[in-house]
Parts: structure tokens; sequence; C-alpha cells
């Protein structure tokens, strides 16, 4: 695909780890980008602006960094008590929103918002004094030291947002566990920013960048039923790119690349108790997302317990879940399989996959695995005989996205009925695009690949909520729409 690009800035800062972007010092010009993994794209430059934190945080930094970055103690303290004192307007606001977890800061009370923005300009102006004078002191190679400067540094410039930025919308995040306000600033459209990028962009002095011709790649970049330039209007859209903008695109497969066998659930109940459409906007298609605090439904985690023992008992397995959580219950449930690796919260990976490929384990259970991995054997051969996804990985966003999301349409003169429709559409399109790098992407790496896909979530199915077409590659349509249902062998909860 090439597409004429972006102009304004990038994002300086990228965290996400498999979009970055370089640019050459100097004169020297880009004429070419070529980004592969596209798809991943819009969801990087949404981390990058995405940021919570409490002032109690930074405080905790300058206290800790001050003799290193050359701050005078005097100014340190000044900047502490400031911050300590927006920490209390965020605790004590939160407390007026004692039904919520964020608030939008333009529905404040005009008492609480005068406190908000008062305190937020005591805290710029004391950090001022330290903002300009850090580096000098500061170890070479420091990364720690440097990361905790540049949170000094993103927090500042965040309050900046909250006071002159129109377009980004901010809330007063409240935890009522932990009793505690943060500042959330959110930008849910940062994948606008790369078709300024793609048109070019103007540094300073002399050094302009000239538009570019962008080639885009991934294996779910267009996610559609539908033919030709409109099967790539989600991502197209996400991007800012007009259709004018595309010259050339396409769609490219082979006929024949490995072989899948779909075994899919049977009448079981659906993943999660009491359950039900999640139809916040009018009109909007069931998104099925999960709310929050929801309990899964114990015959749907026996059910799935059963499909992972079948599974690993024909071959080797990679079991994808959504969460730790799901990963969690499922060992709860085996713990006398010592064949099975349950990758746990803050454990490495890639100590499952070294024990599978020594045949020490005959499975990993994972929410981590989804994207970017490939489990083969050590010489490169096939591995793995069967991949299985538990559900379809649909994650709610969470209240600061919501909010802001809402906050952006209704300032062009929309409904939150439509900011909603739209954020749970994005919300879907990306589950399916994990959804298919997941079971199809680590299943099939080469040409001569053979792969068993197991699906325990009854939801999905060619005659099913989520009937996966555009989706499931075309090679295997076949297969998909022949799959086999397998009949659970505990009997349904009540009610389901």
């Amino acid at each position: 695909m090439r597409y004429p690009p972006p102009a304004s800035r990038f994002p300086k800062r990228q965290k996400h780890k498999r979009a970055g972007l370089l640019r050459a010092a100097g004169s020297v010009k880009f004429t070419y980008l070529i980004a592969d993994e596209a798809d991943r794209m819009p969801e990087a430059a949404e981390s990058i602006v995405q940021l919570r934190s409490s002032p109690r945080r930074i405080s905790s930094i300058l206290q800790e960094m001050y003799e290193q970055a050359g701050w005078k103690g005097i100014d340190t303290k000044k900047a502490c008590q400031s911050l300590l004192g927006l920490q209390r307007v965020l605790d004590e606001t939160g407390n007026l929103f004692a039904d919520t977890r964020c608030i939008l800061s333009k529905e404040l009370p005009a008492h609480a918002s005068l406190r908000y923005i008062s305190a937020i300009k005591d805290v710029m102006n004391n950090l001022k004094p330290l903002i300009g004078k850090t580096g000098a002191n500061i170890p070479t190679g420091s990364e720690a030291s440097a990361d905790k400067i540049n949170a000094v540094k993103g927090f500042y410039q965040s309050l900046n947002n909250v006071l002159n930025d129109k377009k980004q919308a901010n809330c007063i995040a409240w935890s009522p566990v932990n009793r505690q306000g943060s500042i959330a600033i959110d930008e849910p459209f940062a994948g606008l920013a790369f078709s300024r990028f793609v048109r070019g962009f103007s540094l300073t002095g002399d050094h302009n960048q000239p538009p570019l011709s962008v080639m885009l790649t991934s294996g779910t970049l267009g996610l559609s039923g539908k033919s030709g330039l409109a099967r790539y209007t989600p991502m197209r859209s996400a991007l800012g790119l007009k259709e004018s903008d595309v010259k050339i695109w396409g769609h490219y497969a082979p006929k024949h690349y490995g072989e899948i066998r779909f075994v899919l659930a049977g009448e079981v109940a659906r993943p999660f108790a009491g359950e039900r459409a999640n139809k916040r906007a009018a009109g909007m298609v069931e998104a099925s997302v999960e709310v929050e605090g929801a309990q899964y439904n114990e015959a749907w985690l026996d059910y799935t317990t059963r499909m992972l023992t079948t599974a690993v008992d024909s071959g080797e397995t990679l079991c994808l879940c959504p969460s730790f959580n799901e990963v969690e219950e499922l060992q709860h449930r085996l713990p006398e399989r010592q064949d099975i690796g349950f990758h746990g919260r803050g454990t490495r990976l890639d100590n499952l996959i070294e024990q599978l490929q020594r045949g020490v384990i005959k499975a990993i259970v994972t929410p981590s695995a989804w994207e970017g991995v490939s489990i083969r054997q050590k010489n490169g051969q096939q591995l793995l005989k069967n991949i299985m996804v538990t559900r379809i990985p649909l994650q709610p966003p969470n209240a600061v996205t919501e909010n802001t999301f809402a906050a952006r349409y209704l300032e062009n003169g929309r409904s939150k009925e439509d900011a909603l429709r739209s954020l749970y559409s994005r919300v879907r399109d990306r589950a399916l695009r994990k959804f298919q790098q997941g079971l199809v992407g680590r299943g099939i790496r080469a040409n001569n690949d053979e792969i068993t896909a197991w699906v325990a979530d009854p939801r999905i199915g060619p005659d099913r909520q989520h009937r996966l077409m555009g989706i499931i590659p075309e090679r295997f349509v076949a297969s998909y729409q022949g799959a086999i249902c397998s009949v659970p062998k505990v009997p349904l909860s009540s009610g389901q």
C-alpha cells in the first residue's frame, strides 16, 4: 500500500516496543517510510500520550532525585509542598463523586474547578525552577534516573495541557479503594497525527521534511468482509488518511499456506455469569465486552478446562487467554497437570517456551503470546500441534478513555451515543485483530504447518454472534465452515 504521508510532529516519546520511529540527525530527509505490523500504529500512538500520574508520586521522585539532579533544597521543598496541595484537592474532589472513578474536569462544580486550576498553576510555578536544571548531574547511562526525570517533565506537560489544550480532554481519575486521585490525560485520536506526518512537517531552522511515500503492511491491516479500498476503511480512518491519500492498495494471500482444523465450542454457557448484551449506545452492535467485576460462569470454566486437557493430550498446545485472571482460574482447576505451564504475573514467558522446546511440559497457558512470538523447535521446525483460544479478547475501555472519547465528540457537536458506538466498534476491531493474530498467526508460521485451532468461546462460529467473516483467511474458510463443534460433558448452569 502506498500512502502520501502525515504533517506536524510525531509524539516525541515512543513507549510501544513495536512501532518506533527514528529521525536521522542533521539534514538527512526521509523519502520513504515502510511500516510492518502497521495495524498497531493507532494503539501505539495512543500509548505515547496516555498519562495517569498522582502528584504524590512526583513529589516522591523530587525528594529522591533532588541532589542527583542538582536542584536546590528550598526549590524542591516548595515544589513538593505544592504537589501535595494538588493531591489534597484531587482527593477531596474525588470524594464529591463517590459513584464514579473518572470525572471530566469540565464537569466539576465551579468551586471545585477553581481550586483545581489554582492548585495546578501553583505546582507549575514551583516546578519551573527544577524543569530547566535537570540532566547536568545525572550519571551517564542511568536509565532509571532518566525515566524519573522524564516522569517529572511529562507531569509538568500534562498540567500545561490541562490549562491550554482545548482539544485534549483531561480527567480526575479517582480510586475509591486507595481513596486517592490522579490527573489522567488521554488522546483517543492520537493516530491522526500520522496523516500530518505523511504530508510533511517543518523542523526548526532550515530543516524541513517533505511529504513521504509510505507503505503499510500487516496481516490484519484490513479486517472486513468487503473488498477493494473499503476493506481498509477502519484503519484508514484511525490514521487520518482520506481515500484520495491512498494510491495503491492490495490484499495478497497465497491460495495454500498451511492447514487448519477448527474445533469450536458446543452448546455451553457464555463465559460470564449473568452477561447481558452491552448496548451502551443506541443502535450499537453487541460488543459483549465483560463489565468490570463480572464473574466467570463456572460451567464455562469447567468446559474450557475440559477442552484444554483434550487439546494437550493430543499434542503440544499454546492456550491463549485474555487475562492473567483467566490463567489462574484454569490453573486452579488443573493442579495435577504438571505437563501444563501456566504463565503467572511477573514471570518470563521465555522460560516456559524453553521448557516446551525441551519437552519438560506439553503446553503453555498465557495471555502474553497473542502477537510477536514464534514458538518453534530450536531447529526451526514446527513444534505446536494446537492453538487454543479461551474466548475472544474483548477488553472494555477504561473510564478515562471512555470519557475523553465522549468529550471530543461533544466538542464537535456530536452525541455521546455516537462516541460510544464508535469507541466500542474500535474495541471490537482491535479484539478481532488480536484474535486472528493469535489463533492463526501463532500456529501457521510456514507453508507446511498443520495446526488444530480450538475455540472455547460459544459466541464464535459461522452461524453465531461472531461469524468472523473477513477474519478467517480465505484459504481456511472451508475448514472453518465445516468446523467440529464439541459437545460439553457438563450441564449448563441454570438460567443459561
